[in-house]
C-alpha cells in the first residue's frame, strides 16, 4: 500500500514538472485550438448579421458591391452621387437635425448643438477631412473644440497647411447654410474616451450626438505587438476583445437611442508597413479583428459598415501594381495605412446614401 502511494506521488510530481517545463508550448496549443473554435463559431454567427445588414443598409454592406480598379459598384440598388451635389448634402443635414430635434424632449445642449460625431484613429480623421476637402468653400468653417483655436475660421486657412489632414486635436466643421448641425472629429484611437462619454450621453439626452460613427483596431494591434510574439493572434487580440465585451452594453444601449455605425477596419498595404509592425499590421490580422467585430454586431442595435474593407484592399492592390501619388490626393500610394481621397469620397457616398436618401424625392430603385 505504501509503495503504491509513493508511486502515485512520484507520478504526480513528474506530471507537475512536465507541465512546468512545457507550460508555454501547452498554452500555445490551447490558444490556437481556442482561436480556431472561436473563428468557426463567429464566422457562422456573423452570417445572420450580413443578411440583416444587406437588407437594411445596402450601401454599407460588402455583399452589395462589385469591386474593381479601386471603385465600388453597388449591385443591390441605385446610389445617388452626393459627392457631386452639395445642395443635397445640406438638405440632408438640415432635415436630419430637424428630425432629431422633434423627437428630443430636452433638445440640444447650447454649446454642442446638433452633431454628427466621428470617433476613432487617424483613419477616421482622414475620413472626416474628406468632407472638408470635397466641399471646401468660403461658407464652410472649422474650429478646434479645445485650446486656443476655438474661434470659427474658413477652411481655406486649414487647407493652406502642408499636410492639413494630420492633426490629433478634436475638430468640428459647419456650413453656414446649415449652422445648426456640425460634423465633429473626436480623437479616440482605442475608443477609451467613448466609454466615459457614453455614460454621460445615456444619462443626458441633450448631450447626445445625432449620429455616431466609430472605428478602432489598428492601435490595439500596435499595443499588442509584443504579446503577439509570445501568444499569437488570439492572445494579442484579447485586450481588444475585452474592451468590446466590457463596453458593449452601453454601446448597444446608445444604439437604441441614436444611430451608431461601426466602421470596420481597413486593410493595409503590407509591402510598405513599417518593419517593427509587420507582425501585427497585416491583413490576416485585420480580417481576424473584423470577425470579432462582426460577431459582436450580429446581435446588437449597431449598424455594421463593412463595404469599406474590400475597397481598401482593392485600392492597396492597385497601389502595389502602380504606386502613384496624384496632386489631388485621390491616390496616396506611398502611405501603407490610409486611403487616398478617391476612396474616401466613396466611403462618404456610401454613408450619405445610407442616411440621406430617405430625405430626398428619389425613385424606388434608389437605396
Amino acid at each position: 500500500m505504501l509503495s503504491k502511494l509513493r508511486s502515485c506521488r512520484i507520478v504526480k510530481w513528474c506530471v507537475i514538472i512536465i507541465i512546468l517545463l512545457y507550460a508555454d508550448q501547452i498554452y500555445e496549443i490551447l490558444v490556437r485550438r481556442r482561436q480556431v473554435e472561436t473563428l468557426e463559431y463567429e464566422t457562422v454567427q456573423g452570417r445572420g448579421d450580413e443578411m440583416k445588414n444587406k437588407a437594411l443598409h445596402p450601401t454599407l454592406s460588402k455583399d452589395c458591391y462589385i469591386y474593381k480598379n479601386a471603385s465600388a459598384q453597388n449591385i443591390c440598388c441605385r446610389m445617388h452621387d452626393y459627392m457631386a451635389n452639395l445642395h443635397d448634402v445640406l438638405t440632408c443635414l438640415q432635415l436630419d437635425f430637424e428630425g432629431a430635434k422633434r423627437v428630443r424632449s430636452s433638445g440640444f445642449r447650447q454649446e454642442d448643438g446638433g452633431r454628427w460625431l466621428i470617433a476613432g484613429d487617424s483613419r477616421m480623421r482622414f475620413f472626416f477631412f474628406g468632407i472638408i476637402r470635397r466641399f471646401a468653400s468660403p461658407r464652410l468653417e472649422y474650429r478646434y473644440t479645445k485650446g486656443k483655436m476655438k474661434t470659427w475660421q474658413g477652411v481655406d486657412h486649414l487647407l493652406r497647411r502642408k499636410a492639413p489632414y494630420i492633426f490629433k486635436e478634436d475638430m468640428e466643421i459647419r456650413h453656414l447654410d446649415v449652422p445648426d448641425l456640425k460634423i465633429v472629429f473626436y480623437w479616440d484611437a482605442r475608443l477609451q474616451r467613448l466609454v466615459k462619454d457614453m455614460t454621460w450621453w445615456l444619462k443626458y439626452e441633450a448631450n447626445r450626438p445625432i449620429r455616431l460613427i466609430v472605428s478602432t483596431g489598428a492601435h490595439y494591434m500596435i499595443h499588442s505587438k509584443d504579446v503577439f510574439k509570445k501568444k499569437g493572434r488570439a492572445g494579442a487580440a484579447a485586450k481588444f476583445r475585452r474592451h468590446l465585451q466590457r463596453n458593449w452594453r452601453n454601446l448597444n444601449s446608445l444604439g437604441r437611442k441614436i444611430p451608431v455605425t461601426f466602421h470596420f477596419i481597413d486593410h493595409f498595404q503590407e509591402k510598405l508597413v513599417y518593419p517593427q509592425l509587420k507582425n501585427v499590421w497585416n491583413n490576416d490580422n485585420v480580417d481576424y479583428y473584423n470577425v470579432l467585430l462582426k460577431s459582436k454586431l450580429s446581435s446588437s442595435s449597431l449598424i455594421s459598415w463593412d463595404s469599406n474593407v474590400p475597397l481598401s484592399g482593392d485600392y492597396h492592390d492597385q497601389c502595389a501594381a502602380d504606386p502613384k501619388k496624384t496632386d489631388d490626393l485621390a491616390w496616396r500610394c506611398h502611405d501603407p495605412v490610409h486611403m487616398g481621397f478617391g476612396v474616401i469620397d466613396q466611403y462618404w457616398n456610401m454613408f450619405l446614401n445610407d442616411v440621406c436618401n430617405k430625405y430626398l424625392s428619389l425613385r424606388e430603385d434608389y437605396c
